[in-house]
């Protein structure tokens, strides 16, 4: 829109139609500040936005629960799940052809997720945006946007020399370029099974040599010394990113689907301060029995590392020698920083809200 919007008022301009100094700023002013944003704003408009929070499905619905209310996402069409070395990643294709990725830290999770919506009817494969020319339009873009800083330095400030027809025509002839491109341009679709990607009806497997980089305006395929283009410059960088990074985790074998419904986070402390609080039983050794349960969870890699942190809080409260640091870095590894701070912090509200504030770790 914004892009129409531009190129209409330069049209305007140089029709003479409208007035000769809008804004008072003059028309030799107006001129390259509309060209710019007719070249860079459909470009601009293609941003990705990130959001903490819990994901959550009501039958197809896609929403996310963030500290400042429900955030609907859309309708999910498919959804694929790949599982990292640490954490999981998920793509939902929306019916409305938007794409929406999601980090977690439980890969089993993830999966139960994901079978979820695909009972609903979710079932359509994951399709990404594919078009050519992406690199061409870049380096328009670039050039008509110089040339119309050119031209407003020039006629405006006369700080450069040369011919303002001269920078005018080649932005103008940029803007041209650009849009015939644009609308020539072919659009396809990467399609995405767990098997592989696929182009132009032809499967690219998952695992082997291959490797997926996200570079500056598209995501490189590597396999050995043959480098292949993926033409998905229509996603943002933080998308393209994101999508490498699940590609490459893909060859990885996937857990068996847990449920996603889980204890929240003050509802589990409270419960395992009180049992660790309940009375010994000489019999049955209650209290033994559920601090020995309690430390398995803290060594347990399948588990959240935000549960084994509020595990261990609940631990020390009750026996503040419990599990030394040797035994813990061993346990919960580069993460034991965070682990740490939980179990120290100054009160539960205090540890609650670190648990609430950490993102999901996804490393393929």
């Amino acid at each position: 829109m914004a892009a129409s919007v531009g190129a209409a008022m330069v049209a305007l301009l140089l029709l003479d139609v409208l007035p000769s100094d809008p804004l008072g700023l003059g028309r030799f002013t107006w001129f390259p500040v509309l060209l710019t944003l007719a070249l860079y704003a459909p470009r601009v408009a293609r941003r990705a936005s990130t959001a903490l929070g819990v994901l959550g499905a009501e039958g197809r619905h896609l929403s996310l629960h963030t500290p400042f209310g429900r955030r609907d996402l859309g309708v999910v069409a498919g959804v694929h799940v790949s599982a990292g070395e640490r954490g999981a990643s998920l793509l939902f294709s929306m019916e409305d052809d938007a794409l929406v990725a999601a980090e977690v830290d439980d890969a089993g999770v993830a999966q139960g997720f994901a079978e979820a919506i695909r009972r609903r009817g979710a079932t359509r494969v994951v399709a990404l945006p594919r078009a050519g020319f992406v690199r061409m339009m870049t380096i328009l873009r670039f050039v008509g946007a110089l040339f119309a800083l050119g031209y407003y330095l020039h006629t405006v400030h006369h700080l450069i020399g040369g011919h303002k027809a001269f920078y005018g025509l080649t932005a103008l002839g940029c803007g041209v370029l650009l849009l015939i491109a644009h609308v020539v341009r072919h659009r396809k679709r990467a399609v995405v099974s767990q098997a592989g990607i696929h182009l132009d009806g032809h499967p690219r497997p998952f695992g082997g040599e291959t490797r997926f980089v996200a570079t500056r305006g598209d995501v490189l395929l590597i396999t050995g010394q043959a480098r292949e283009h993926l033409d998905l410059g229509e996603l943002p960088p933080a998308m393209r990113h994101h999508v490498a990074a699940h590609f490459s985790a893909a060859r990885r074998p996937l857990p068996e689907p847990q449920e996603v419904e889980r204890e929240r986070a003050d509802a589990l402390l409270a419960r395992l301060h009180a049992e660790l609080a309940e009375g010994d039983d000489a019999y049955r050794g209650t209290q033994a029995a559920a601090r020995s349960r309690i430390e398995g969870l803290v060594h347990e890699d399948s588990r959240p590392l935000t549960e084994r942190a509020l595990a261990l809080r609940a631990l020390r409260a009750s026996d503040p020698s419990s599990c030394p640091p040797a035994a813990l870095r061993e346990a919960v590894g580069a993460d034991v920083v965070f682990v740490e701070r939980v179990a120290g912090a100054a009160s539960d509200a205090a540890a609650l809200a670190l648990v609430e504030r950490r993102r999901p770790v996804f490393v393929a």
